[in-house]
């Protein structure tokens, strides 16, 4: 199982690094690039926590590796969702919701360095040192669906008020995160103990490319000129 999982997860890690850096990097460096690099910083940080975790063979070094990279997790979905919110031009009107949402995802972010959301790291089906969950990873893991449902509902609503290439870059971008997110998501049901093997991690390796695409063929990150136009 490591042989296939680790190396998925470690080709995430630097795909989703190297994405984050050529959109910050490119100019103009406008407040919607800034914002998808931070959130491309923590989805990226999670994942290169677990490669730690996955391939250390020392148990201490993984246990901290796997609580770094949940707290590194804690802000993907809120970092997500706020540039999703600069993107469409709603950042002032959800300012309230996103302060309130930031001082949460910190919080969980303290408690994810603690035994309270990775209880441990134990072997799971063939994988030497896998998380095993403590009383607060529910909440972990209903953050991450709320948040990311918050932030697919937007979209969804976007997409009915835009046309043509507009709208198909709102498109791209909600199935990217979709498939992104979900090969996240199924990570969470070994953690839970049941017996799934995570291979939808897999999806995690396809978000970067399908970006990629819709930033250079849909110049997605000039999208603020359609809030403008509007």
């Amino acid at each position: 199982m490591i042989n296939f999982y680790a190396p998925t997860i470690g080709l995430a890690t630097i795909l989703g690094f190297a994405l984050g850096a050529l959109v910050y990097f490119h100019k103009p460096q406008t407040i919607t690039k800034i914002r998808w690099a931070l959130f491309s910083c923590a989805a990226s940080s999670w994942n290169l926590g677990y490669f730690i975790s996955l391939i250390s063979p020392n148990h201490a070094v993984s246990i901290v590796a796997s609580r770094v990279s949940h707290a590194c997790g804690a802000l993907s979905p809120i970092t997500y969702l706020h540039f999703v919110l600069v993107l469409l031009g709603l950042e002032k009107k959800r300012k309230r919701f996103l302060f309130w949402a930031y001082v949460y995802s910190f919080a969980l972010l303290f408690f994810s360095l603690t035994p309270l959301v990775v209880k441990d790291v134990v072997p799971k089906q063939g994988i030497r040192f896998y998380p095993e969950w403590g009383p607060l990873y529910i909440a972990y893991a209903l953050t991450y669906l709320a948040l990311m449902g918050y932030t697919w509902v937007l979209m969804i609503k976007a997409m009915k008020r835009y046309v043509g290439v507009e709208q198909l870059r709102i498109i791209y971008l909600f199935i990217s995160s979709l498939i992104g997110f979900a090969g996240g998501m199924s990570l969470f049901l070994l953690i839970f103990n049941r017996e799934i093997s995570p291979y939808g991690s897999i999806l995690i390796v396809l978000y970067p490319p399908i970006m990629v695409y819709s930033i250079i063929q849909h110049q997605l990150m000039d999208i603020e000129v359609i809030v403008k136009r509007t």
